[in-house]
């Protein structure tokens, strides 16, 4: 596990800006712009292909490193010159703890993918307890799943939002499969 107070630092810009990789302990590695740390999270807003795909929240305990290389410099003129930067739009995002980081996704609706290194779960948030996330959950078909799933926190890895995977995943179970988006989804 890394030090909060290094990815604090690393939160008021290192030598090459808040543009930082992320791995977890079971090696998945996240990049994107550095949003907020807390006693129990790190936010990231994730890049991926060169663009802004929505936002990873990692439990500290599961971060086993993070990284600002030389490169990261070239790679935010890159992301500049196609209008990806570093944004406040998820402010709102409650990560003191789990109960509340899960009642402010939940307030604005926002569908989740929730990882337990071995598994990953994309669906709604239907209710929040002391201990765990019941969520409606699609499977990759786009279907949605009968009954809720209970997610125990202690289980979760990862949270991710308004992904590319997970907002078109989500509107094609929302009914738009009868219906084909008349503009790209990106």
């Amino acid at each position: 596990m890394v030090d909060r107070s290094d990815l604090e630092k690393a939160l008021q810009g290192g030598a090459y800006g808040d543009l930082v990789t992320i791995e977890e302990d079971g090696g998945r590695e996240y990049s994107g712009f550095l949003l907020g740390v807390s006693g129990q999270f790190v936010l990231l807003q994730s890049v991926d292909d060169w663009r802004d795909d929505g936002a990873m929240i990692i439990p500290l305990r599961w971060v086993r490193s993070f990284d600002q290389f030389e490169v990261h410099a070239d790679r935010l003129a890159i992301l500049a010159w196609t209008g990806v930067s570093k944004t406040e739009r998820y402010g709102w995002i409650d990560i003191s703890d789990f109960p509340a980081l899960f009642r402010s996704l939940k307030a604005r609706n926002a569908a989740v993918m929730l990882s337990d290194n071995d598994d990953i779960e994309i669906g709604d948030i239907v209710e929040v307890k002391d201990a765990s996330v019941l969520i409606r959950a699609i499977d990759g078909g786009g279907n949605w799943l009968d009954g809720t799933l209970d997610y125990p926190f202690e289980d979760i890895v990862s949270v991710c939002i308004e992904s590319h995977y997970i907002e078109v995943l989500r509107a094609y179970a929302g009914g738009q499969a009868t219906k084909a988006p008349n503009r790209r989804l990106h």
